[in-house]
């Protein structure tokens, strides 16, 4: 079992409260630059690159996080389709293990069974993200992130991978 029932729970659940976030942040700050410092939370989690990025851009971000979810309350591996959508998931299962280490949701999870590989995200990484090329645009070298950014451009994040099934074109945006 490389994704175990809690592991699952608790990435449903993260994918959900940081796309509810990320709209919020978009609520309050607008086309504003992230400040790491101020009030955002699931933005400064986002590659440095993308912090100058308008609302519109988050809103799309969101909805790959709002996306992801969806697939999960539908029973299916959240398996990423995008660029946008590999980060979204990343960054959920981060706070999906800072979740079950700070015992975050216990009252969600304690029906479900306990296994070994509950406390196993780097299998679950393994599981869910065939490529950890975006690892990439978290470099602390700037030239080493343009590098990525010159195969990979921001404007492409939210195209469907090649032999990947596309989203609904037109559905539009939780809020």
């Amino acid at each position: 079992m490389k994704v175990t029932p809690r592991q699952r729970e608790l990435l449903r659940v993260r994918l959900w409260v940081y796309a509810d976030m990320l709209f919020d942040e978009i609520e309050e700050h607008g086309d504003k630059p992230v400040d790491p410092q101020g009030w955002w939370l699931v933005a400064p989690q986002l590659p440095r690159c993308t912090w100058h990025l308008d609302a519109t851009w988050r809103r799309h971000m969101a909805r790959a996080f709002d996306d992801l979810a969806g697939d999960m309350d539908a029973g299916a591996l959240p398996y990423p389709r995008s660029i946008a959508e590999q980060l979204a998931l990343r960054v959920a299962i981060n706070g999906a293990q800072t979740a079950m280490i700070d015992h975050d949701y216990d009252e969600i999870v304690e029906a479900l069974p306990q296994h070994p590989s509950d406390r196993d995200w780097a299998r679950m990484i393994d599981e869910l993200m065939s490529d950890r090329d975006i690892e990439a645009f978290y470099a602390t070298n700037p030239a080493e992130v343009d590098a990525f950014l010159a195969i990979m451009p921001i404007d492409g994040w939210f195209h469907t991978f090649p032999d990947h099934p596309a989203r609904k074109h037109n559905r539009g945006f939780r809020r």
